[in-house]
């Protein structure tokens, strides 16, 4: 980012751009996360900025980011809703900011790369925290992958809603959590991995057209996969007396997801409480059991998510390599991939072969569509 824009900016806010350049930093980085209007979350707590591993902080930000928060807040530039505890629950939440027409005038035609050592792998712990971790053949390997990932699509001309994405907007880094490689796993990062699928498909690639194959009841597929049983036939989502498959559909992911039966009430609940003739969660959770045998049943409400999505990450790493490879650009939203329309018959192809590869074949594909 220029920093002709970062300095004025804070010559208006009559800051000064501090020790080493420290509130010069802290304001880059809240204006590149900023810039294309979404939302952001950001802890108050000087606990959590001086925490921060130094391999996942390159550009130096410290807790010198909140008053330069309120700072952009008093100047018109961000609008912020501050962070709290509910004394109910005792769970916090963080800080949300927002930028402001004003701040999104300001950085209009400014491009903003991201630093060369962002980091490609985060670990988090139970707490999801980010914490430290020892090199590893493995994490070397992931990150050469991801290396060429980002390159291929450094140079990759990416439209998405009639906007050109700029490279700060293509960086893809993944996610661990629990302290464990074999949970999560993830792609974030990029503009497509946050917007609405409607928007996703105006998406062009190198200027032509695209297509987003993705495989169906992945996470079902897998379940039986690690039972070592044949997936019943029909719509895993579609439950008997209930209208609207999104309440299966939803409701059975959350029931993977949490450790117990209260807190995917709970989450349910959250979830759908703008649906004032939402099904009741107790309803929905017997029929989706009432659907499957004992050693899937057992699945439900024991916090399996991370692991099936350690493994819905791995399928995704090797297919996102493999095109990667072909020089064929991918964008990747979990289970599902967008590519050229010309392309989309050789990733169909990978996508099954892929499967297979990793679960044999005994196991019950899901179907790509």
């Amino acid at each position: 980012m220029k920093v002709a824009v970062l300095e004025a900016l804070c010559d208006e806010m009559g800051m000064k751009p501090g020790r080493n350049g420290v509130n010069l930093r802290n304001l880059e980085v809240l204006c590149a996360n900023l810039r294309d209007g979404r939302v952001r979350s950001m802890s108050r707590r000087k606990k959590y900025w001086s925490g921060i591993p130094s391999e996942y902080n390159p550009v130096g930000v410290s807790y010198k980011m909140v008053p330069c928060v309120d700072q952009m807040e008093a100047h018109g530039y961000l609008e912020q809703r501050k962070g709290f505890q509910d004394p109910r629950t005792g769970k916090g939440f963080n800080t949300r900011l927002m930028a402001t027409p004003k701040l999104m005038e300001a950085m209009e035609g400014v491009t903003v790369c991201k630093h060369p050592d962002a980091p490609l792998l985060i670990l988090k712990d139970a707490e999801k925290r980010m914490v430290s971790y020892q090199e590893t053949g493995n994490t070397r390997a992931m990150k050469a992958q991801l290396r060429r990932y980002n390159k291929l699509l450094a140079d990759t001309v990416v439209e998405l809603g009639g906007a050109v994405l700029g490279p700060g907007d293509k960086f893809v880094y993944r996610v661990f959590n629990q302290g464990k490689w074999s949970l999560g796993g993830r792609f974030y990062g990029a503009a497509w991995h946050t917007c609405e699928k409607e928007l996703r498909d105006t998406i062009l690639i190198n200027g032509e057209p695209t297509v987003e194959p993705d495989y169906s009841s992945l996470h079902p597929c897998i379940m039986y996969a690690l039972a070592r049983l044949k997936m019943p036939g029909g719509d895993m989502y579609d439950l008997p007396g209930i209208e609207d498959r999104k309440y299966g559909k939803i409701a059975l992911l959350i029931m993977v997801n949490a450790e117990n039966r209260k807190a995917a009430t709970g989450a349910f609940n959250e979830k759908f409480k703008a649906d004032s003739d939402r099904p009741k969660a107790a309803e929905v959770f017997a029929k989706i059991l009432d659907k499957h045998p004992p050693e899937i049943q057992n699945m439900f409400f024991s916090g399996i998510g991370l692991k099936l999505q350690g493994l819905d990450s791995r399928l995704a790493d090797t297919i996102i390599d493999k095109l990667t490879r072909e020089d064929i650009p991918s964008l990747s939203v979990h289970d599902s991939f967008r590519v050229q329309e010309k392309h989309g018959g050789r990733l169909i192809e990978l996508m099954n072969l892929t499967f297979r590869d990793q679960w044999g074949d005994q196991v019950t594909p899901p179907k790509v569509h």
